[in-house]
């Protein structure tokens, strides 16, 4: 196929880009480009950027904790103060599977409850809500005094697990655990022995 002369065609050229073909680059050619090529301007002032890059920071921290199950310890305290108030049961004079069933049906949790406290007379019930989670309360009668369980939904609490915890709040004495269907807080005011006595 013929093909017009080009007018333009010097005949050096092919000599020196024969010869180009042989020459490598630099390694760092692009590096040192990049390094002459003036910044773009920013369209935001630095000061303006470092509130922005904060204020994400602290969106992810503030997201992450709000995510993440809360640890019991507030959940007791909390609860220590409002066993220490004047609080009525809603539900009273009622056995213990009348009372979970009652629980049940407000969409409460009810768990299994220990046999060694499940075999005590049932004083009443009651519907909580601690920080918008939804809780159920039984208060049992021991020889040792008044044993109030209260039941949240399984996983509502990072710091547990099966093995029991022992805290004291105030005048109560608190005992912590998970199972498998729910999570347990326990508050007598007759130590941590007698607690441990009913688990």
């Amino acid at each position: 196929m013929m093909t017009e002369p080009n007018p333009d065609f010097d005949p050096t050229d092919a000599v020196i880009a024969r010869k180009l073909r042989d020459v490598l680059p630099p390694a760092d050619l692009r590096r040192q480009l990049l390094a002459l090529a003036p910044e773009a301007p920013s369209r935001w002032p630095a000061w303006l950027m470092s509130i922005g890059a904060g204020a994400v920071i602290a969106l992810v921290l503030i997201g992450s904790s709000l995510l993440s199950p809360p640890d019991s310890s507030a959940a007791v305290r909390d609860l220590a103060r409002f066993l220490d108030s004047s609080f009525e049961l809603t539900v009273v004079g009622r056995p213990l599977p009348e009372l979970k069933a009652w629980l049940a049906a407000k969409g409460h949790p009810t768990g299994a409850i220990p046999p060694a406290l499940a075999a005590k007379v049932p004083e009443g019930c009651r519907l909580l809500e601690w920080n918008g989670i939804q809780a159920s309360l039984i208060c049992f009668e021991t020889p040792s005094g008044v044993v109030h369980l209260v039941t949240f939904p399984a996983g509502t609490f990072r710091d547990l697990s099966s093995t029991p915890r022992f805290a004291q709040s105030g005048l109560w004495s608190a005992v912590m655990w998970r199972s498998a269907d729910a999570d347990f807080l326990r508050f007598g005011d007759s130590g941590a022995e007698s607690q441990r006595l009913l688990l």
